[in-house]
């Protein structure tokens, strides 16, 4: 327990040991730094893939701007949780979380839970070239364990300060999971596709049981805005301020796709019909472009077709601002219990939460079609959710993951003490320990 302000200082761990803080009362550090890329505590899992049972736990990290948890390497079995991270509003957007395949091959896996969140993204991606094309060449199994896991967490970003952003995102074949989280405030969950920076899109995705709401205001186009690969995005609550041009549709965007973007020019040019030895070319319009929303597995050189499938999303009115903003309401009925009082309910009757918008212009209505590339308001025919509670919440299997219930609310799990046994690290500030 205390409190530390570790400044830039930087904690480099290579070993599957286990960080426990005494909770987020009670054990408090201080990262109250300027640079936007410094990385606090860096973990380096092996880079031949293998159980990495590291655990980093009962912590409040504050002040943060830079990357203050990056997990890195090729190895599963780590767990983050119990942490509360706070951003400070005045700096650029925190990367809070990062995981970070470095390995030859795609097997970067584990668990981040019963966290919260203040204003800052939560990243997964590649630095090797090797890892992102092999997991692009290796298939997608929907309700695999073998990506990276956002349970059980609280996301807060209501402050009017804050500017637009993504509260998980994912790049260069990156794998995630994002289910049974709680999200107020501005921002969407979102995916990266191939842009002129040499940038491959992720690989998949697959978003599920979250009560995503936002406010202040209606700055945000989609609760989900995907860019690249396959997935499934299913029982979520999409209530509040999403943009009422897109009717609270699921975004997709191909930004090689569209005139006048910044990815539409550079090192891998325009998806059109010119050649630019990357996209299929299957039709005149370039079609299957590199790594676009719907694309699937790599077959001898090309992408395949794999839709994103949505079903089973609901749309909430909920109060934008005054004494019950966030909170459920009737777009007739004001009274302080379930109206808004000193604000206005955001009436979503006319938004299909369960329907697919393709967002900008050039080809990309050609190359993004329904009942192909995406399927409105269809449940995947292979979907399973995998283990809920994730067997490294609940090795115990004691827990229960309602799917009827969408947020922590459905989210029923037992707190485990650590083993006697294992080795823990309580309370350490250093720098390059290992």
């Amino acid at each position: 327990a205390g409190s530390a302000n570790w400044g830039t200082n930087a904690l480099v761990i290579d070993k599957a040991i286990k960080i426990i803080g005494a909770g987020p009362d009670l054990t408090k550090i201080s990262m109250d730094y300027s640079t936007t890329y410094h990385q606090s505590i860096t973990v380096k899992t092996p880079l031949t893939h293998q159980d990495f049972p590291f655990r980093l736990s009962g912590f409040r990290f504050e002040k943060l701007n830079g990357r203050t948890v990056w997990i890195e390497g090729n190895s599963s079995g780590w767990r983050v949780d119990n942490i509360h991270f706070i951003g400070g509003e005045a700096t650029n957007n925190p990367n809070h979380f990062q995981a970070q395949m470095t390995g030859d091959t795609a097997e970067l896996a584990g668990l981040v839970d019963n966290c919260y969140f203040y204003w800052g993204l939560l990243g997964v991606g590649s630095s090797n070239t090797t890892a992102r094309a092999h997991s692009w060449s290796t298939d997608y199994v929907p309700g695999s364990g073998s990506a990276v896991y956002f349970e059980n967490n609280t996301f807060n970003y209501t402050s009017s300060t804050i500017r637009y952003t993504a509260f998980v995102d994912a790049n260069n074949g990156g794998r995630y999971v994002f289910r049974y989280n709680n999200v107020l405030g501005q921002g969407s969950v979102q995916n990266h596709g191939t842009c002129n920076s040499g940038v491959w899109g992720a690989r998949s995705f697959e978003i599920y049981n979250n009560d995503l709401r936002s406010y202040p205001g209606i700055s945000t186009i989609g609760y989900a805005v995907i860019r690249a690969g396959s997935g499934i995005i299913a029982r979520n609550i999409a209530g509040g301020g999403w943009t009422s041009a897109y009717n609270g549709k699921i975004v997709l965007r191909n930004r090689r796709s569209t005139e006048g973007d910044s990815c539409y020019t550079g090192n891998y040019g325009a998806c059109d019909n010119v050649d630019e030895g990357i996209d299929n070319q299957s039709d005149a319009s370039g079609y299957l472009c590199h790594a676009q929303p719907g694309a699937g597995k790599i077959i001898n050189g090309k992408f395949t077709s794999e839709p994103i499938y949505a079903w089973g999303n609901t749309a909430m009115n909920i109060c934008v601002g005054g004494t019950r903003a966030g909170l459920q309401c009737s777009t007739f009925d004001e009274n302080a219990t379930t109206g808004c009082p000193g604000s206005t309910c955001k009436d979503t009757s006319s938004f299909k939460p369960n329907e697919f918008v393709v967002f900008g212009g050039g080809l990309s209505d050609t190359q993004m079609q329904a009942n192909r590339d995406f399927m409105n308001n269809t449940q995947h025919p292979n979907w399973q959710p995998y283990t809920c509670p994730h067997p490294l919440a609940d090795p115990e299997k004691k827990g229960y993951c309602n799917p009827s219930v969408a947020g922590t609310a459905g989210y029923i799990t037992v707190n485990y003490l650590i083993p006697s046994t294992a080795p823990v690290f309580s309370g350490v500030v250093c720098k390059g320990c290992k």
